[in-house]
């Protein structure tokens, strides 16, 4: 039978609205994509920031919330435990020795907006639902430390655990009981059992003279005095970390006996009875405007204060009223913190030099009059690419202003005058290899294709080895560049060949230094197949792909003789992931990788 003209139309409808429904629920499922991977990118960031290496500012990581708690509002039913809105904190790794809280360990809503605490204000008073027009706050200096939890039975410290994951965390007690500012035992009169809340950190004059003693014995400087402060509480050796001069600053409680205060201005000066260092610019507010006049105030103090700090807590002072503001899985309710913008000072631009990276990449980099910020002396910015050069019109002689991007990268703001001389314009061909330059199709980047490159090779060797990769200990940039121009290595997996005579050829390396490194090379060999194959530097393969190839493959060898399409098939390996492990493992160079099981040793097979 021959199909009518209407019956023609009408399965041509009926098919049009099966794909666009199909099409639907394929843009669901990528967008529920996004987010697991949003909500993990934030997972990591929270575990490197409470490490002490964070990697993004804070402006950028709040963007990163805002987006996942819009996206979470919309679609609540896609919200597990594991989402960063759920917790506070990080996730704890198995093998660290932790223990729980007693009363979990929150975290603040943060604001950078004056109307914002003008609506928090707004909100407080219909929550509380008080007679009295205004409500009084407690400021209080945001230390920019580690956020510490100290527990006391009949007056005697038994344990300190970090904050964790909010829920349970590290027990440092070891490290806490000989940080002098710590009392071991509390003054005058205490309850049977007291949770001590408070933040440890080092200050400003003792980071500086750290980092003046480290640089006379041609050490790495410290990034700021927060992450040296994370760091000190994490190391395995209570000496080196009561050396490093950790102080400690009370500002709350957790679970108590019996109540010792009624008003936040009240629990300060318990605390300062019980031993306890003090936040020294603590004020009482009796109103908002009030509040907001002294934040304005202190703001301008906060350079004056002894230790870093990057904002302003503001907690409603009466304690009943604070806790019936109750909490969610992350945040306090009773309080804010008003966050501050980076520090910034002026310098001039000397220079731009043109750094090439581990995947050929071309970075310019503005070389600049040393100047001291944030604790550090910074001498060189990244201005990250060609484009963002041509954006900022920057000319050598230029002054700008700079800050830290999360406390540790300085980034330009700026320009704060410019002397207009010549503009600086890109090189044609690599400044080390003279290879041309390739612009990549669909990008902004400018890459130097020459996989012998020996400034490839050098930032190759400097990623392999870091501590979350091969953790090869020892091997500082100046010893890299020793080996690659001294023609000892051409690759990563070339170090597995190094032995004593070899790197006896380095200058300004002891024996017992070079027993060291190759003793780390030796252990690094542990290491399973997804740590080898994040420190290979594959494009778009971080430690979680790494890691699903590794189960999927279990050897560098069946990795290796992998098509494109039997990559594609591999959840979360697309068309241009899957290609750039087909082509990475392409390379000559490459194919001297070796690696037979997860505990065998990766090494360079000789030909």
């Amino acid at each position: 039978m021959i199909t009518s003209q209407k019956q023609k139309i009408f399965i041509l409808f009926i098919c049009t609205l099966l794909l666009f429904f199909q099409g639907q629920k394929t843009n669901a499922q990528i967008n529920q994509f996004y987010y697991k991977e949003l909500s993990q990118k934030i997972n990591r960031h929270n575990t490197l920031y409470y490490s002490g290496t964070p990697s993004i500012s804070d402006e950028k990581y709040d963007a990163l919330m805002t987006e996942l708690i819009e996206i979470e509002q919309h679609n609540p039913q896609w919200i597990t435990s594991s989402s960063p809105t759920q917790h506070v904190g990080h996730t704890i790794s198995e093998t660290s020795p932790t223990l729980n809280h007693k009363s979990p360990m929150l975290s603040i809503k943060k604001m950078r907006k004056i109307q914002e605490l003008i609506n928090f204000d707004r909100w407080v008073k219909q929550k509380i639902n008080v007679d009295s027009p205004t409500v009084s706050y407690y400021i209080e200096e945001k230390i920019d430390g580690i956020a510490i939890s100290l527990q006391y039975e009949n007056g005697r410290l038994i344990r300190g655990l970090t904050r964790g994951d909010g829920k349970r965390g590290q027990d440092v007690t070891d490290i806490i009981k000989k940080i002098p500012s710590i009392p071991k035992q509390l003054l005058k009169k205490y309850p049977k059992f007291i949770e001590i809340r408070g933040e440890i950190y080092i200050s400003k004059l003792q980071f500086i003279k750290i980092n003046k003693a480290r640089k006379k014995l041609n050490k790495k400087l410290f990034a700021n005095a927060r992450n040296l402060a994370a760091g000190s509480l994490h190391l395995n050796d209570s000496n080196i970390a009561s050396r490093r001069g950790l102080v400690m600053t009370a500002f709350g409680i957790g679970k108590v006996s019996t109540p010792i205060a009624s008003t936040q201005k009240e629990l300060l000066k318990r605390l300062d009875d019980f031993g306890f260092n003090i936040p020294l610019k603590g004020t009482l507010c009796p109103s908002i405007k009030e509040t907001i006049h002294t934040i304005q105030k202190l703001m301008l103090q906060k350079n004056q204060l002894p230790y870093e700090t990057d904002g302003l807590v503001i907690k409603v002072n009466n304690l009943i009223h604070q806790h019936s503001l109750g909490r969610t899985n992350k945040n306090m309710l009773g309080m804010i913190v008003f966050k501050f913008g980076g520090i910034q000072v002026s310098t001039t631009i000397q220079k731009i030099i043109w750094q090439i990276g581990r995947t050929g990449k071309i970075t310019p980099v503005a070389i600049l009059k040393p100047v001291w910020l944030d604790g550090s002396k910074i001498s060189r910015v990244s201005i990250h690419n060609a484009e963002k050069l041509k954006q900022l019109n920057i000319h050598v002689g230029d002054t700008i202003l700079i800050e830290k991007a999360g406390r540790v990268i300085p980034k330009i703001i700026k320009i704060v005058s410019s002397i207009q001389t010549a503009p600086v314009s890109l090189p044609h061909q690599c400044p080390v290899c003279l290879t041309p330059f390739v612009k990549i199709k669909d990008t902004i980047s400018y890459h130097c294709n020459n996989t012998s490159c020996p400034a490839r090779i050098k930032k190759q060797i400097e990623y392999f080895v870091e501590r979350n990769k091969m953790d090869i200990q020892g091997l500082r940039p100046s010893l890299i560049n020793q080996l690659v121009e001294k023609k000892l290595v051409s690759s990563p997996i070339d170090l597995y060949r190094l032995d004593l005579k070899m790197l006896k050829q380095l200058t300004g390396l002891s024996a017992m230094k070079a027993e060291s490194i190759l003793k780390s090379i030796k252990h690094s060999k542990t290491k399973p197949l997804e740590k080898i194959l994040t420190a290979l530097g594959i494009p778009f393969i971080g430690p979680q792909k790494a890691e699903i190839l590794a189960n999927q493959f279990k050897t560098m060898n069946a990795l290796k003789s992998a098509s494109i399409e039997e990559l594609k098939t591999i959840p979360r390996i697309g068309e241009a992931t899957a290609r750039a492990i087909f082509n990475f493992f392409q390379d000559e160079q490459n194919q001297k990788i070796h690696y037979f099981s997860l505990h065998d040793a990766p090494y360079a097979k000789q030909e």
